[in-house]
């Protein structure tokens, strides 16, 4: 586990919620609280889609980040910071294998159960927390470790606050208007082509088969 406490808030506001570096995380749950409490539980309910919503899922339990970000943007946009806000996302399995690639270990996809980020804002100050899980017990790190650098580095962007004062109490409020985000930065654009860009056109694919 490795926390990092982010400088350029609003940056990274701006990527979270305008931006597609995130979007292929998958969302365990999301906690605000702002006039009213709200929890989101990530988990697909599928008893609310039909076979074929279910079959284009391909076996996903839980909704993607791009599918829940405008939900979550609408309870939080404003010009008063949120009381505090948890965003629990889980790599999905692209993902999770690509990690596993970098670690050079023996494991596989399911020896592990799940490589999490938390981004958790409270008093004005924004954290990235990492975490493993592991599907059976082993004394062996290097997936924490490969996973606690793989987030290092996708976040690196935002951990100096450059040219960027009075950031955190800006942050919401400055997302009021979608078409004034900036590009994602180098280093998390990077990342999310290393992804795969066709997860992406597949995902948005999907997407609007399922709403439109």
């Amino acid at each position: 586990m490795k926390s990092l406490e982010i400088k350029n808030v609003k940056k990274l506001m701006n990527d979270l919620f305008g931006g597609r570096a995130f979007d292929n995380f998958l969302v365990t749950q999301v906690k605000l609280s702002c006039m009213n409490n709200v929890e989101i539980n990530g988990k697909i309910n599928k008893s609310f889609l039909n076979e074929e919503e279910i079959e284009m899922l391909n076996g996903r339990e839980y909704s993607l980040w791009s599918e829940l970000k405008y939900l979550v943007f609408d309870v939080i946009k404003g010009k008063r910071l949120p009381k505090s806000m948890i965003i629990d996302l889980k790599l999905g399995d692209n993902l999770t294998e690509k990690v596993l690639e970098a670690a050079g270990s023996s494991f596989s996809k399911k020896d592990v159960a799940g490589l999490y980020m938390s981004l958790r804002f409270e008093n004005n100050v924004l954290i990235a927390v990492s975490g493993t899980s592991m599907a059976t017990f082993t004394m062996d790190k290097t997936v924490d470790r490969t996973w606690d650098s793989k987030m290092t580095i996708m976040l690196s962007g935002y951990l100096e606050n450059i040219g960027n004062h009075g950031a955190a109490s800006g942050a919401f409020a400055s997302a009021a208007n979608v078409n004034d985000y900036p590009s994602i930065s180098a280093e998390a654009d990077k990342y999310a082509e290393d992804i795969s860009e066709e997860e992406f056109e597949r995902e948005e694919a999907e997407l609007e088969k399922m709403y439109v």
